[in-house]
């Protein structure tokens, strides 16, 4: 699994986020691979720790929160979003432990999840 740093995060826009009846807009990802490059809504507040991995043609964001305590992981495939698991509190604690862990041994734990 390798850390990826060639990707952009951005709001949606407006007209996306008044079709989606938000009060607030989402954050969008952007990424390439290769020739393509894919954009994908994803499930990150503002102020989280972000990073994201690539293993396998799989892109696994990773968003981080220790101070609100969660962590969330979505996995995509190209245009396709495959999957996502989102753990708050106590779950976070079940799932990986009380110990700290690293960024990418936290999205191995959890992708074996999804």
């Amino acid at each position: 699994m390798r850390m990826i740093t060639n990707y952009s995060i951005t709001k949606e826009t407006f007209e996306d986020q008044c079709k989606a009846q938000r009060h607030n807009p989402c954050l969008e990802i952007t990424f390439s691979e290769g020739k393509d490059k894919h954009t994908h809504k994803i499930g990150t507040g503002y102020g989280d720790d972000v990073l994201v991995y690539r293993e396998n043609g799989t892109v696994y964001v990773l968003s981080h929160n220790p101070g609100l305590c969660y962590v969330g992981l979505e996995a995509f495939e190209g245009d396709e979003k495959l999957d996502d698991i989102f753990l708050q509190g106590e779950e976070v604690f079940d799932v990986l432990g009380d110990h700290d862990l690293t960024p990418c041994e936290m999205v191995r734990r959890l992708k074996n999840l999804i």
